[in-house]
């Protein structure tokens, strides 16, 4: 496991944010992603990107409007397989989501600015620690993630803390995902 610490924030201009990393020397991956979110015992979400597959767990928490997140990230071969077997094990399809947009690395931290259908524009800033990250590391990484959102001038209300699951209304179990 790794600790995912992460922030989202609405963009209303996102060619003003990768104007401004490409300024910055920063080169720029296109990247498209459609995530599969399964509900059984833990939420699970199935990635695909290109003919790559990863499953992910994770255990969240928000502290102010950043994820501080433990997660379990692994490969797999055929999504076909995975699909029959955590069905067997109880997990059924709760929602899909689509991500287009640009990924960025500035030094260790990971900056998409993505489009997710039907929201709209964002900035994801994502830094990943090891499992024995302390406190202090993961403060430290809170405000390097704070920094760079700064100097991308996106304003702190501009931060998003609610999940893509909530702004996108998908409910669980037949009850809206805040409940």
């Amino acid at each position: 496991m790794a600790w995912e610490i992460e922030l989202k924030a609405v963009l209303a201009s996102p060619k003003e944010v990768e104007a401004f990393l490409t300024q910055q020397g920063f080169s720029a991956t296109p990247l498209e992603k459609e995530d599969i979110y399964y509900q059984g015992p833990t939420p699970l979400r199935l990635r695909r990107e290109g003919s790559r597959w990863t499953v992910t767990s994770k255990a969240k928490t928000v502290i102010d409007g950043l994820e501080v997140n433990r997660e379990l990230e692994f490969e797999i071969s055929s999504a076909e397989n995975f699909f029959g077997w955590i069905q067997l094990l109880g997990f059924s399809f709760w929602y899909k989501k689509n991500k287009r947009g640009r990924a960025y690395h500035w030094n260790d931290l990971l900056i998409e600015v993505v489009h997710v259908e039907p929201l709209g524009w964002f900035v994801e800033i994502e830094k990943i620690l090891p499992e024995e990250a302390d406190i202090t590391a993961q403060q430290n990484a809170r405000q390097e993630i704070l920094t760079v959102l700064n100097q991308l001038q996106v304003p702190l209300e501009n931060l998003e803390s609610r999940t893509y699951a909530e702004l996108l209304g998908v409910r669980v179990h037949g009850k809206p995902v805040s409940d």
